[in-house]
Order: structure tokens, then C-alpha cells, then sequence
């Protein structure tokens, strides 16, 4: 299957971060974008806790459409008691 780039937005702890990742559906950018969290460290010190905390999430509860969008899902975790929100769009390369 044909690699897709995904952009995925997310926040933590007042925090923000947008970072890419290739792969072959949505499923499959969410765990890509998780194990990418623990070396970019985007949420500093918090980062490999958050990744853990979205693989389980992922486990359980696959990313959820947007209603009213396309090619747009969201996904969130708990960590340490924090909200992790993330939104997934699926991205036209420029």
C-alpha cells in the first residue's frame, strides 16, 4: 500500500506541536506519530510518557472522524492526569 503523509497537531500541557509522518493509513500514522513523540520530544521531559500514553489509547480506541471535514480525525490520551488531544489530517505534499 501506497504511503500517505499525515500532519498531526497536537497539545499537552499547554503545549503545541505539528509534526509529519508517512504511512499507509490513519491507524497507522497514529502509532507512527507516537513512536516519533519519545526522540523529537516535543512535550520536553512529558514526551515518552505522552507516547506510551497515546500507544495504549491506540490499543483501545482507533483515531475518530471529524464530523463535517474530510480526511480529518482526532484521538486523545490521558497522561499523568493531562489531556493529550491530537488532530490527524491527511496531507496533500506541496
Amino acid at each position: 500500500m501506497k504511503a500517505t503523509l499525515f500532519t498531526i497537531v497536537s497539545e499537552f500541557d499547554g503545549t503545541t506541536s505539528v509534526m509529519q509522518v508517512l504511512a499507509p493509513g490513519v491507524e497507522a500514522a497514529a502509532e507512527a506519530w507516537a513512536r516519533q513523540l519519545g526522540g523529537d520530544m516535543p512535550f520536553g521531559p512529558s514526551s515518552e510518557r505522552v507516547a506510551e500514553a497515546v500507544e495504549a489509547s491506540l490499543r483501545t480506541l482507533p483515531p475518530t472522524p471529524v464530523a463535517g471535514v474530510v480526511r480529518v480525525w482526532c484521538l486523545s490520551a490521558l497522561c499523568d492526569d493531562r489531556l493529550c488531544l491530537a488532530n490527524i489530517v491527511e496531507t496533500i505534499p506541496g
